[in-house]
């Protein structure tokens, strides 16, 4: 059963995140290769939106194979205004503008989630009509504290996906910490 951090308010949660994004700001967790994994797979997008971004890096990988695509990520931290094509916003809660719009969502933060089902569903009402959520998740890297609260397993992650809707399937592509890249459409 996942099992999420306690935090003693979202307020708290919001500063821990913000304050860790600080301390690794510098730093790129994902590999290019998963970003390209995710273009090979969709062939061309118009829209891409991908959330708790950090630094921007997502971004400007998929821009640089999608050049014409409209681009944004989502950071939770002050930071986020720092760098191009990125918002201040938590990926677990919705902006109307956005429902319906995106070709390909993307993250590999699940594991910053407190509202893993609100978040899923979140970004599941984000995807266009023929669009793609990609997730990258490690069960190495979900582990039960501050900095990653949300503790679940693969098969935990997979059920919660398929609980609020989506139709899941698993792809090879090489993500870190022995991560596997997960599509789901609507």
């Amino acid at each position: 059963m996942p099992r999420i951090f306690p935090f003693e308010s979202y307020e708290e949660y919001v500063k821990i995140q913000s304050d860790i994004n600080k301390l690794k700001l510098n730093w790129v967790y994902l590999e290019k290769v998963t970003i390209k994994a995710i273009v090979e797979n969709m062939n061309t997008a118009s829209t891409v939106l991908c959330h708790g971004t950090r630094n921007g890096a997502e971004q400007k990988y998929f821009k640089h194979h999608w050049k014409n695509a409209e681009v944004l990520g989502t950071e939770i931290s002050d930071t986020a205004t720092q760098f191009p094509m990125t918002v201040e916003w938590d990926m677990q809660k919705q902006k109307d503008e956005w429902v319906g719009k995106w070709d390909v969502v993307y993250t590999n933060a699940f594991d910053h989630c407190i509202y893993p089902i609100k978040a899923l569903q979140t970004w599941k009402d984000q995807l266009s009509p023929d669009g793609a959520l990609f997730l990258e998740y490690s069960e190495s890297q979900s582990v039960y504290e501050a900095a990653d609260p949300l503790d679940a397993t693969l098969d935990e992650v997979m059920q919660m996906m398929t609980d609020v809707g989506f139709k899941i399937e698993k792809m090879r592509a090489k993500c870190r910490a022995g991560g596997v890249l997960i599509k789901a459409i609507k």
